[in-house]
């Protein structure tokens, strides 16, 4: 699989984001160096994409704990600072 770079990411796009959009696998079904069909290629492109997706749930779910865990933080100090 061929990697192309995206034309254009400094469209108000996070610096994350071009450089994760610009690691994705493309098909080109003119390869003619791929000894794998466009199918098979496919799939592994959906199993990449299926991977990052599972990443950025594993992150969201730790940076929801982390947010948890400061406003829990930051409700102990305020009870201790007006003594409620």
């Amino acid at each position: 699989m061929d990697v192309d770079p995206l034309p254009g990411t400094s469209s108000g796009m996070s610096m994350s984001t071009a450089l994760v959009l610009q690691t994705l696998p493309k098909i080109d079904e003119n390869d003619v160096m791929s000894k794998k069909p466009p199918k098979e290629r496919t799939l592994e492109l959906l199993d990449f994409l299926e991977s990052q997706v599972e990443k950025l749930r594993r992150g969201a779910s730790q940076l929801e704990e982390d947010k948890d865990a400061l406003l829990s933080t930051l409700d102990s100090v305020r009870k201790r600072r007006f003594n409620i």
